[in-house]
């Protein structure tokens, strides 16, 4: 019966370990596959990441509460215990309960800006020079660094756009594609404009569909909602599922880990 019982014991335990490992492998995948553009925050590298991770070295979840808003604690406090708990057992699942409190903290923290959450970006992604002069302005309290590369970006965009309105104008004569192609030059310059307008007086760009669809943009009525329109997320259906699968079957291993823990600190 003894025999039988070690028997058990060991491939369980090997159950666990191969669990981790293939989660591992899953998140992995789903991590190193490309995204649209979106915060560093996100990032492997970046701030709430670094500090979850903080927060599990030094055992101090308040490292990570400033990431997320104040509803969202107490799910980010029972994620913490999770990991603290399933990574005293060292290997395979430390690593797993990193990846799993890690993965909450910035689903959370997306949570909070009212933002989709489509995994863990990969480290040592390319925001190109404003991020990284934001941050500098942060850290030195000047904004000349900043403003010189913003406003450098912005005319050179803006003398690019222009060129190929100018490249597509035609004379009255021209033939109706010609004509058409003319147009499409002309509003696409002036949706950009627009947009480029109201991000920086920090409003949402409008412009997206003026005249794309035939409609001319115009503003809600004095008294009448505006309609926030669908954000589409069809191109990462498929790559939300497998995050999705992966946080769940981290949870489920989670547990199994906190409780076999629990169990030989008992039997200890």
């Amino acid at each position: 019966m003894t025999k039988k019982y070690n028997t058990h014991r060991k491939l369980r335990s090997k159950g666990i370990k191969f669990g981790a490992l293939a989660l591992l492998g899953s998140l992995m995948l789903v991590f190193s596959t490309p995204l649209a553009a979106q915060a560093h925050c996100d990032s492997a590298d970046g701030p709430v990441v670094t500090a979850a991770k903080q927060a599990l070295e030094k055992n101090d979840v308040n490292l990570a509460f400033p990431y997320v808003g104040p509803q969202y604690e107490k799910e980010v406090a029972v994620a913490f215990d999770k990991a603290m708990a399933a990574g005293a057992a060292g290997g395979e699942a430390k690593a797993v309960a990193e990846i799993y409190f890690a993965e909450t903290t910035v689903r959370l923290h997306r949570a909070t800006e009212n933002a989709p959450y489509n995994g863990i970006q990969p480290a040592g992604q390319n925001y190109g020079p404003a991020l990284p002069a934001a941050e500098k302005a942060i850290e030195t309290g000047s904004t000349e660094e900043l403003k010189k590369i913003l406003n450098e970006a912005v005319s050179k965009q803006v003398d690019e756009q222009y060129r190929n309105v100018t490249a597509k104008k035609v004379e009255p004569n021209a033939t109706v594609n010609d004509k058409r192609e003319s147009i499409e030059a002309q509003f696409g310059f002036e949706k950009y404009a627009l947009g480029l307008y109201e991000s920086a007086m920090g409003k949402k760009a409008a412009a997206g569909e003026s005249h794309a669809e035939g409609e001319t943009a115009s503003a809600p009525a004095e008294g009448e909602a505006k309609v926030a329109a669908p954000i589409d997320k069809g191109g990462n259906n498929v790559q939300l599922g497998l995050a999705g699968a992966g946080i769940l079957g981290l949870g489920a291993l989670m547990g199994r880990l906190t409780r076999s823990v629990g169990r030989k600190r008992v039997r200890a």
